[in-house]
C-alpha cells in the first residue's frame, strides 16, 4: 500500500506540478472522438465531463453517427446519491438505448444500477488524472511489480474497488506518467426499436454478451493549462482500436453555477 501510495504521489505530481491535492477542487476537460465501427466506418463527435470533488460529475456525448445517419447526444449526472440522465436522437430510427430522465426520487434497482455505473465512470476519470477517489466509492490500490515495454520500465498498481471494479495501471518510472490502464468491461447488443424509442422504452437485446479485455493508452502528454496530460486516448480490446479521444480543452478549479449539478435541470 505504501508503495503503490508513493508511485501515485510522484504520477499527480508528473500531472500538476507543485499544485497540492487540497488545491485540487473540481475541473472541466473536453475530447474530440472517434468510435470505430466493426465495418471500417466511424462515428465522431466529442465527450465532456465537469467535475467537482469529491463526488458531483456531469458527463456529455455527442456522436455524429457514420453515413450521416443522425446525431446521438447524452447527457448523465451524478450528485451524491442522486442521478439524472437525458438522450436527444435527431432520427427515430437509430437503434440506441433510451436513457430518460431519471431523478433519486424515482428509486429501485434501475436506479441504484445508475448510480453504480457512474461512480464507476467517476472512478476511471479521476484515475486517469490520479485523483483520490470519491469516498462514496473507495478504492484499494496494491502495488504489483514492474513491467517492460520497449520504451523502458512501468510500475504496476492494482486498483480495487465495489461491484467488481478492478483496474491495472502501468506508471513509467522515470516520468512518472501513466501509460496505460486496463479493466474487464462488459459488452451486449441491442436490438431497440424506432417505435421503442418513441415510447421511450428500454429493450435490452437478447443477443450475446461478453466480458473483455480493454487497454486504455494514454499518449503525446504535454502541458494544458499549468497541467501535463496525455493528448490522445486510445482503447483497445481485442487487439483493434475500438475508439481514440483527442484532448481539445482543460480547465482546473472553474466557477460553476450554483444549480449546475442539479439533476434534471437543462444542462447545456
Amino acid at each position: 500500500m505504501k508503495r503503490a501510495q508513493k508511485v501515485i504521489t510522484q504520477a499527480r505530481k508528473a500531472i500538476f506540478g507543485e499544485i497540492k491535492p487540497e488545491e485540487i477542487k473540481g475541473l472541466s476537460i473536453n475530447w474530440k472522438t472517434r468510435l470505430q465501427r466493426p465495418d471500417g466506418s466511424q462515428d465522431v463527435g466529442g465527450l465532456s465531463y465537469d467535475l467537482l470533488l469529491p463526488n458531483k460529475l456531469i458527463g456529455k456525448q455527442m456522436l455524429d453517427l457514420a453515413g450521416n445517419s443522425g446525431q446521438v447526444v447524452r447527457q448523465k449526472l451524478l450528485n451524491g446519491e442522486q442521478t439524472w440522465a437525458d438522450l436527444y436522437v435527431s432520427n427515430s430510427a437509430i437503434p440506441v438505448m433510451r436513457a430518460d430522465r431519471r431523478q433519486a426520487a424515482s428509486g429501485g434497482s434501475e436506479q441504484t444500477k445508475q448510480i453504480e455505473a457512474l461512480r464507476k465512470e467517476q472512478a476511471l476519470l479521476l484515475l486517469q488524472l490520479m485523483l483520490a477517489p470519491s469516498p462514496d466509492f473507495p478504492l484499494i490500490f496494491a502495488y504489483v511489480g514492474e513491467a517492460k515495454a520497449s520504451d523502458g520500465q512501468a510500475d504496476v498498481i492494482d486498483v480495487k474497488g465495489t461491484q467488481d471494479f478492478s483496474v491495472r495501471l502501468f506508471i513509467d518510472k522515470i516520468t512518472g506518467r501513466l501509460l496505460m490502464m486496463t479493466f474487464q468491461e462488459r459488452t451486449f447488443q441491442l436490438r431497440t426499436s424506432a417505435r421503442e424509442i418513441r415510447a421511450g422504452k428500454e429493450v435490452l437485446s437478447k443477443g450475446n454478451s461478453a466480458t473483455i479485455e480493454v487497454k486504455m493508452r494514454l499518449t503525446n502528454h504535454k502541458p494544458i493549462n499549468d497541467v501535463v496530460l496525455p493528448h490522445l486516448v486510445t482503447y483497445e480490446s481485442e487487439g483493434k482500436v475500438t475508439k481514440e479521444y483527442e484532448l481539445k480543452g482543460f480547465k482546473l478549479n472553474p466557477i460553476f453555477e450554483a444549480a449546475h449539478f442539479e439533476p434534471g435541470k437543462k444542462k447545456k
